[in-house]
């Protein structure tokens, strides 16, 4: 086990950052991105956002995606900031993938058994 803490705020996507050398952490339980790197005793927020955090991936080029069920929303982490790139979602994001060949992302609901592409904005 890496770590067992009560800032731990029900951890939903979990996901390696090679370039920062930490695990990125998406709380469902909380109201920020988290961050933790081996060795520290506790995770630390990183960026506040709406909430209820579910899916997170770390794209090759070092770009992080987020969902938020509180605001349907697919985000990416810029530094301490979540920057919202797809919003008012008609259904609830739990996971993301991106396919960067063709522009897009790939977005799950569980609630809705759905998976949907979107256009990705790039910017």
């Amino acid at each position: 086990m890496a770590i067992t803490s009560p800032a731990l705020a029900s951890p939903d996507g979990i996901a390696w950052d090679g370039r920062g050398n930490r695990l990125v952490l998406a709380p469902f339980g909380g109201m920020a991105i988290q961050q933790w790197h081996p060795g520290d005793a506790a995770p630390r927020d990183v960026a506040p956002g709406k909430g209820r955090f579910d899916g997170i991936e770390i794209e090759p080029n070092g770009q992080i995606l987020v969902t938020s069920w509180n605001d349907s929303s697919v985000a990416t982490l810029d530094g301490q900031q979540l920057v919202p790139r797809i919003h008012g979602l008609s259904i609830t994001p739990a996971d993301v993938s991106m396919d960067v060949r063709h522009g897009r992302v790939g977005i799950v609901s569980l609630t809705a058994n759905r998976f949907e592409l979107w256009s990705w904005p790039w910017k």
